[in-house]
């Protein structure tokens, strides 16, 4: 909790948007989860705080076993972080079916269809070292063997799953990524 003086502060206030004061903005993960500018009664200042403050459902999603992964999803079924997590542990141990539905609550995230697509793509797939490279974290080969099998494809069923999981591996990569922007960029003109 900060408080600033954005008459001293005149960069800050410009660089987040303080159009009036109070302006109250909480951040989370380097940016802003919840504002509210002005006035507003004791019962709503609580409410807005008890929105930003982690569920125990957000504290056991940060876990990496299990068990508390399951318990996360239990508490809030739409705990997005959890699913996808709890659906990587699945596929490694390939439980497959119980991943899928552990992800198909979330037909709108990038990295749930990610790893939807890539459950449809079998493990003797050619695409499968893409796979193996996504796994081990080596984002830059997985790209690559992606773009030569897209490259190849002539069903457009199979290029849509491929696009799918690169889009998913764009997605961890972050907005900033030079390999993202990148290989974005080669698969808008394969697909074109």
């Amino acid at each position: 909790l900060a408080k600033v003086d954005v008459d001293s502060n005149q960069g800050l206030a410009a660089r987040f948007g303080i159009q009036g004061i109070p302006a109250v903005k909480a951040f989370r993960d380097g940016r802003v989860a919840a504002e509210f500018t002005g006035a507003i009664p004791p019962a709503q200042v609580a409410a807005f705080f008890d929105g930003i403050v982690p569920t125990e459902a957000d504290r056991l999603a940060e876990a990496d076993d299990e068990e508390s992964l399951r318990r996360a999803l239990e508490l809030d079924p739409a705990q997005l972080d959890a699913a996808v997590k709890l659906a990587r542990l699945l596929i490694a141990n390939g439980e497959g079916d119980e991943a899928r539905v552990a992800l198909e609550r979330f037909p709108d995230d990038f990295t749930a269809s990610g790893l939807l697509a890539r459950l449809e793509l079998d493990a003797e797939d050619a695409a499968a070292p893409a796979l193996v490279a996504w796994d081990d974290g080596d984002h830059g080969r997985a790209l690559e063997l992606l773009q030569d099998e897209i490259a190849t494809a002539g069903d457009p069923g199979r290029i849509d799953l491929l696009r799918r999981v690169m889009v998913a591996i764009f997605t961890e990569l972050g907005p900033g990524s030079e390999l993202a922007r990148e290989h974005r960029r080669r698969l808008s003109l394969a697909i074109t």
